[in-house]
């Protein structure tokens, strides 16, 4: 999503093929919860989301602990089984420091080495590239 409440090319596709294919998509953000529910509802993709939490609700580095106990499966097994898809630095050190199974930095706001060098184990423009 960028400032203007829009969703990037491809989005919505590429979480309805997801959603199709049974994979469970959650959602952290540091904004405020209520306020990202309501952007994605007006976008026609909050339906696609198990769980969005964001920064009101806890810490971002706590929200893959609690996701995992959403799901009501073991922390290690979650994040063995997990892929973290993220814009920022601290996705992709909060998903190295749980062991996510998969790292992947989408370029938005930094660049590519930026998310190497912070465990992106792929970087990649566009999200129809996780078809």
């Amino acid at each position: 999503m960028n400032g203007k409440a829009e969703l990037f090319p491809g989005v919505k596709e590429t979480l309805e093929d997801l959603s199709k294919n049974g994979v469970v998509l959650l959602a952290t953000t540091v904004s405020r919860t209520r306020k990202v529910e309501q952007r994605l509802k007006k976008l026609g993709v909050l339906k696609f989301f198990n769980l969005i939490l964001g920064g009101d609700v806890l810490s971002k580095s706590e929200h893959i602990n609690c996701f995992a106990r959403h799901l009501d499966i073991d922390l290690e097994k979650f994040a063995s089984q997990s892929i973290v898809v993220g814009d920022g630095v601290d996705d992709m050190w909060i998903a190295g420091l749980y062991g996510v199974r998969r790292r992947i930095g989408i370029l938005n706001t930094l660049d590519r080495r930026t998310l190497v060098r912070a465990g992106a184990e792929e970087v990649i423009t566009d999200l129809r590239e996780l078809l």
